[in-house]
């Protein structure tokens, strides 16, 4: 699959050359510099200058809102990496007993849930802000595959909140088992 083509649902996520380069120089603090100036104002030059190398003249438009979205977060929180989870578990991973998330976790969490693809990036830098926080590490190319997610369609969005949702909320107990509906209000 192209890095162009997101059409249906990949049986398994694709690997993006930008995440590679951006985790092979992670220890280029100039260049993390660069991206973190993207916080504040995401196309600016510096991000420009890293960011339009990866992109061709008919990548689509949410390939690029995605590079610009990730380069500046990973400039932010690039010492803690992972291969494995997505944002629902990054978030349950801050959670000392993940059946009951504290109430201020649980409110970020459901505030990056309810962004749209226009306030996504607000709410991506203060979940990342409060990940680095407590050295939680991300799944950077699953990070990626989800924004150019959320960023194409509501469908697709959906299907990415879904995903972070269960990682989230899901706990181990047995099917059809009741939770307590006191913690759910």
């Amino acid at each position: 699959m192209s890095q162009t083509e997101l059409k249906g649902k990949p049986k398994e996520e694709r690997h993006d050359p930008f995440i590679g380069f951006l985790i092979d120089n992670r220890d280029d603090r100039a260049m993390m510099a660069s991206l973190r100036r993207g916080l504040a104002q995401p196309r600016c030059a510096e991000v420009s200058r890293i960011v339009q190398h990866w992109l061709s003249e008919d990548s689509p438009r949410w390939l690029e809102d995605t590079y610009y979205s990730i380069a500046p977060l990973f400039g932010l929180h690039h010492d803690e990496v992972t291969s494995k989870g997505n944002m629902g578990g990054h978030f349950r991973d801050l959670c000392d007993d993940p059946s009951d998330p504290p109430s201020n976790v649980e409110r970020r969490f459901m505030q990056l849930l309810a962004s749209d693809a226009n306030n996504l990036d607000d709410a991506l830098r203060q979940a990342m802000s409060l990940l680095k926080s407590k050295g939680v590490a991300v799944n950077w190319q699953r990070l990626l595959n989800d924004v150019g997610w959320w960023k194409q369609s509501a469908d697709s969005r959906d299907r990415v909140r879904l995903d972070w949702s269960r990682k989230f909320w899901r706990t181990n107990r047995q099917p059809n088992q009741p939770t307590n509906q006191e913690s759910i209000s």
